[in-house]
């Protein structure tokens, strides 16, 4: 369906509108946040930046997305940590192939969602080809800062979990739900598959949230060792 103007898909009038717009948000508020995205010119990043960042037209917005998902609301109950991904044709870096997924091309993110809406709390991108220094628990401490104190005792030299680890990410992704609203229960369970569950990491969230996280899932054999054990 296309129009020659915006209003057009809310309009009222015959063969004008489109229901799917006017269920999910009101023309006005459209409009408003439309008004604040800004078009960022190729030109303004040097080839060796973008060469580091796949992502680096959209990392403004991304940024500003996740901070607003962690501000505007957090949900009570369990959650879920697993993979969100943007299905996408773009030649990018950023995208990857899966074909046990319904979006067999796409651009994947970490989500911990709560079973409520389902209500996204937390995204971050997994950093896929990117060429940067950083590693991603400190792309997301750079976001979410009050996290920082929080990070550097935890996972200090001397921890099971490497600090520049998907495992230190997914970890403070989950501690960071919790920290912005401890459940009334005094416990949060967190879902997961065998992708990302294991016992060093379980352990880990626990001891960061005082004992009010616990994950749920199952371990992959090749995630049974030793460490994982304990």
């Amino acid at each position: 369906v296309g129009f020659n103007h915006l209003k057009q898909y809310w309009s009222q009038k015959m063969f004008l509108g489109h229901t799917d717009f006017k269920s999910v948000m009101a023309c006005d508020q459209f409009l408003r946040i439309r008004t604040h995205l800004t078009l960022v010119s190729p030109e303004s990043l040097s080839v060796r930046d973008k060469s580091k960042d796949p992502l680096w037209h959209s990392r403004d917005l991304l940024q500003e997305f996740s901070k607003n998902c962690t501000i505007n609301a957090v949900p009570r109950g369990t959650a879920a940590l697993d993979e969100a991904s943007m299905a996408t044709k773009a030649r990018t870096l950023a995208k990857s192939y899966n074909s046990a997924k319904p979006a067999k091309y796409a651009i994947r993110f970490y989500a911990v969602v709560a079973n409520s809406g389902p209500y996204i709390f937390s995204l971050q991108d997994t950093l896929k080809a990117s060429n940067k220094d950083e590693a991603a628990p400190s792309k997301y401490i750079q976001q979410f800062p009050e996290l920082r104190v929080v990070f550097n005792k935890s996972f200090h030299h001397n921890s099971l979990i490497d600090k520049d680890s998907p495992s230190a990410l997914w970890t403070l992704m989950m501690a960071h739900y919790t920290s912005k609203l401890a459940d009334p229960s005094g416990q949060r369970i967190f879902f997961m598959d065998n992708f990302y569950t294991r016992h060093v990491l379980g352990n880990k969230l626990k001891e960061i949230t005082d004992g009010e996280c616990r994950i749920i899932g199952t371990v992959r054999f090749t995630n049974v060792d030793g460490i994982n054990r304990i």
